[in-house]
């Protein structure tokens, strides 16, 4: 059983890189807190980061496809790995303004092994 009572597996970790093209972020969320609060100074991505979740989870991928991001993971209590990657382009067309393209996105479920 999870934390919430239920069999239902729970986030633990998400990992971002190149978050608005210079942002790398890795967030543990620990089985025993009942919740977290994501904090940092003004422009750091913690929006951004918030908002790529809510559309990967909520499958809107048209949307993921827009933002300035290269690769995020998001990982599960029952040992599974969602890995969201930019194909075959870069993030930004410019890399003074964070500009993201809209290209190709593949996306893996990993489940573990035995």
């Amino acid at each position: 059983m999870d934390k919430s009572g239920t069999n239902m597996p729970y986030l633990t970790r998400v990992e971002v890189d190149d978050l608005l093209g210079h942002l790398d972020h890795r967030i543990n969320f620990p089985a025993d807190w009942p919740f977290m609060i994501i904090y940092g100074p003004n422009g750091v991505g913690k929006t951004r980061l918030l908002e790529l979740l809510t559309a990967v989870f909520d499958k809107r991928f048209h949307a993921v496809s827009g933002m300035p991001f290269n690769r995020m993971s998001a990982q599960f209590s029952d040992g599974r790995t969602l890995t969201v990657k930019r194909v075959g382009q870069s993030t930004l067309i410019d890399s003074s303004t964070p500009t993201p393209t809209r290209g190709k996105l593949r996306v893996e479920l990993e489940s573990p092994t035995g």
